[in-house]
């Protein structure tokens, strides 16, 4: 997702053919628990370099909020990358955003035999308690570290549960088809139906959105000229 290239695909296929659902699982090396005991000098490098990426990210899930889609971001639970990265920008008074934390055992992870706990916090613009799964408390964990005959601990728990990822499906088709049905939301859900969304003419008052979410993100600050590259391609 930091490459050029790859971004403006990614723009491309949102505003031409819409998303219901944007998902995003960005690196937590630099955010999480661990990198807090890392030399400063070296948790600045790393948490630059991952800087560009995460402009991005939180540009397509400004667009998504723009275009009556929703996003959801993953990350370790107690992550720095809520408040200490241009993802912070999420979490702005005038956005919706709604955090919700969980253990995985709860969702059936499993390695080696045994449950992995994997607490992890997911931040969307709309709520998600039906994620809320928290530990039972009657079962041992497998610990995340070292290797297995498969490689990696940590890298094979980056696999999502089946039924965390089913969850998360059932949850977005019913909150739209519960918005297209007529009923509440904090948002309309955009139906692309495959043409280009039109921000210049629409009548729901996207343009203005538009205006708002730039104005949003230049009082917060962190995103740079993306912010700006967005709204000229909405225009075009």
């Amino acid at each position: 997702m930091g490459r050029l290239p790859d971004q403006m695909l990614m723009l491309h296929g949102l505003l031409v053919y819409g998303c219901k659902l944007l998902f995003a699982s960005p690196s937590c090396t630099p955010w999480g628990n661990n990198s807090r005991g890392w030399e400063k000098t070296k948790l600045q490098k790393e948490r630059a370099t991952e800087t560009p990426t995460l402009q991005f990210l939180a540009v397509m899930c400004l667009l998504q909020v723009i275009i009556g889609g929703s996003y959801m971001i993953e990350n370790p639970k107690n992550s720095d990358i809520y408040k200490d990265s241009p993802l912070a920008l999420l979490e702005h008074e005038s956005l919706p955003s709604e955090k919700t934390v969980l253990d995985q055992c709860a969702y059936g992870a499993s390695m080696d035999g045994g449950l992995i706990r994997k607490s992890t916090e997911m931040r969307s613009d709309g709520p998600m308690t039906e994620l809320n799964r928290s530990c039972s408390g009657e079962h041992e964990h497998v610990h995340l570290r070292g290797t297995n005959k498969r490689g990696s601990r940590t890298a094979q728990a980056a696999v999502y549960p089946d039924e965390l990822c089913q969850t998360i499906v059932d949850k977005t088709v019913k909150r739209v088809s519960t918005t297209q049905s007529g009923g509440e939301n904090k948002h309309q859900c955009h139906k692309a139906e495959n043409k280009k969304v039109d921000f210049g003419r629409s009548s729901n008052g996207t343009s203005e959105r538009v205006e708002s979410a730039c104005a949003t993100s230049r009082t917060v600050g962190g995103l740079g000229s993306h912010s700006y590259t967005v709204v000229a391609a909405a225009r075009a």
